[in-house]
């Protein structure tokens, strides 16, 4: 059958136990309530049939002293009309395993489903709309667990600063932990410094599929007189540890100053079982990167306050016209670049693919202000700004990482001590093609590590000499031309590997080293307009190693005399 409610002076249906709703249910309507459009003392279970509530002042549908929700089934039609209310509150339990749940949250401080502890998503759907200022389409207090089921929500309301701090969109706020297993999730963000995925606490990430997308600016907001925050729009964050072990993930942010992936403590990509190259899996854990927009402010734009309930230009927190960034947390705030992965503790891959482009000045690929090690996996980074950059060391264990910067260095570091980019396996292929003084791996003068891995840098250098420290047998090749032709090494007529080059490379120097070099033969570096016949493994159709390969003409010849030689 049908029903349709409406509260004049309260609810529009209050139980003071349980309502539960069975398969069979019909349609109920509540076209409007004084206060909330169903209210239960105990729990709210939906099997079946379809709830359409609007035009409430309070929540549309509150479970309120034991404050649990169950939704296996039905169609509920929530909008959220009133500021400070909730499509669902429950103040204690959240679960889903079926049903098909459409929100629209247009009301500041709103949220589309909030509960209070440990809820769990294991089925059904979740859409709708956000676009109240600070507003939520899911606010977890308490922990949030999803094994299957889709998200799919739209965002678009700016941030508000409340008790002075800042109050973001976003489309899923956890203020615990985070566990996604499985399932949907596609968040478009388009509001100022909007949030697709935010977590308080530890968040893991071992399965499900990921399009989240954020084209909003950033923007700097006044907390008190004297202090500013800055802020920008990232599609996953995270102010403790986060940890990726699987999954497919298409992150982009289009916005000024925007932001992918940012992390406060430590990030995990991937599952570590080994370093050796034929343990790469692209398969359990893809991930793509892109940042499309401007640093902020730009060369022609000026800062801009922006009050507290309106947007403006931006900022943000950890940006900084430097490679590595900086930014202020109070006082004056500084500009900010955009960054597709950006960690303040260590970042540590373990596997997968990992691919990050970027297009403007400043826009970094990886950067950590801790450390990176790479142990296994693929890295596919074009960037404009540094493809990797850390304060910290880089370590190279295994893997295949491919980074090439048409705007500042490849690989970077700026610890300055010895080993602040070290190789101990796998391959490591870094290119600058902007010129001096940026360069394919740049360490700050201090010493490279090598005792292991394939190794190819190129670019420009601003010294006139590298330090390198090699136990594997290493070669610095100086004043080197190439154009986008492939290129291989040879130890005598042994070909060990090939790599197609992305550009002409006019720099001061190339540093190769290879598992089979050795000392007192002669090597060739030649270079040929045809991809190898064949190899014993090749990766993104950029490398190959133990090539058969056409090869027409040597640009460089040496004599490897000991395990570092310049030539």
């Amino acid at each position: 059958g049908y029903l349709s409610l409406t509260g004049n002076t309260k609810h529009a249906f209050s139980s003071k136990e349980y309502l539960q709703l069975k398969k069979t249910t019909g349609t109920i309507n509540v076209v409007s309530a004084a206060s909330d459009g169903l209210h239960c003392g105990e729990y709210f279970q939906m099997n079946g049939g379809t709830v359409t509530i609007a035009n409430t002042t309070g929540d549309c549908i509150d479970a309120d002293d034991l404050g649990n929700v169950i939704i296996k089934g039905g169609t509920l039609n929530l909008t959220v009309s009133t500021a400070d209310t909730k499509g669902i509150k429950a103040d204690s339990t959240y679960t889903q395993s079926g049903g098909d749940i459409n929100l629209t949250v247009a009301t500041q401080d709103s949220h589309g489903i909030k509960f209070g502890v440990t809820s769990n998503i294991s089925g059904g759907t979740i859409s709708g709309t956000v676009s109240g200022d600070a507003s939520k389409g899911i606010k977890a207090e308490g922990a949030l667990n999803m094994s299957d089921g889709t998200i799919s929500l739209t965002t678009s309301g700016a941030p508000l600063v409340e008790d002075e701090d800042m109050s973001y969109c976003t489309g899923i706020k956890c203020d615990s932990t985070l566990n996604i297993s499985g399932g949907t999730i596609g968040i478009s963000s388009t509001g100022i410094a909007g949030r697709g995925i935010s977590v308080d606490q530890l968040a893991t990430f071992s399965g499900g599929t990921y399009t989240i997308t954020t084209t909003g600016n950033a923007g700097i907001y006044s907390l008190t007189t004297s202090t500013k925050d800055t802020c920008s729009a990232k599609c996953i964050t995270g102010d403790g540890n986060i940890v990726f072990t699987g999954g497919k993930y298409t992150l982009k942010s289009t916005g000024s100053a925007g932001k992918c992936i940012t992390v406060d403590g430590t990030l995990t990509i991937g599952t570590y079982t080994n370093t050796e190259l034929s343990s790469i899996d692209t398969e359990t854990l893809n991930m793509t990167c892109t940042t499309t927009g401007s640093s902020y402010p730009s060369s022609t734009q000026a800062k801009t306050d922006v009050t507290t309930t309106g947007p403006g230009g931006g900022g943000n927190t950890g940006g900084g016209g430097q490679p590595g960034g900086g930014g202020q947390p109070s006082g004056e705030s500084s500009g900010s670049s955009a960054k597709t992965i950006k960690a303040l503790g260590a970042i540590v891959i373990n596997n997968g693919y990992i691919e990050c482009n970027t297009a403007t000045d400043g826009a970094e690929g990886i950067e950590s202000k801790t450390s990176i090690t790479v142990n296994n996996g693929q890295i596919i980074n074009k960037c404009y700004d540094d493809c990797i950059n850390s304060n910290g060391k880089i370590i190279f264990n295994g893997g295949y990482t491919y980074c090439y910067s048409n705007g500042n260095d490849g690989i970077d570091s700026n610890l300055g001590t010895t080993g602040a980019i070290t190789v101990t396996g796998g391959i490591v292929q870094a290119i600058s093609s902007i010129g001096s003084p940026e360069e394919g791996m740049d360490a700050d003068n201090a010493t490279l590590l090598i005792s292991g891995g394939y190794v190819f840098s190129a670019g420009g250098c601003q010294n006139t000499s590298l330090n390198v420290s090699a136990s594997q047998p290493s070669a610095w090749l100086k004043s080197l031309s190439l154009s986008n032709k492939y290129v291989t090494l040879y130890n005598g007529n042994t070909a060990l590997y090939t790599l197609l080059l992305p550009t002409t490379i006019t720099g001061d120097y190339s540093l190769v080293s290879a598992p089979g070099m050795s000392t007192g033969s002669t090597h060739y570096l030649k270079t040929g307009t045809s991809a190898p016949t064949t190899s014993s493994t090749s990766y993104n159709s950029q490398f190959w190693i133990s090539p058969t390969v056409a090869t027409t003409t040597a640009v460089k010849t040496w004599t490897q005399s000991s395990n570092y030689i310049q030539n």
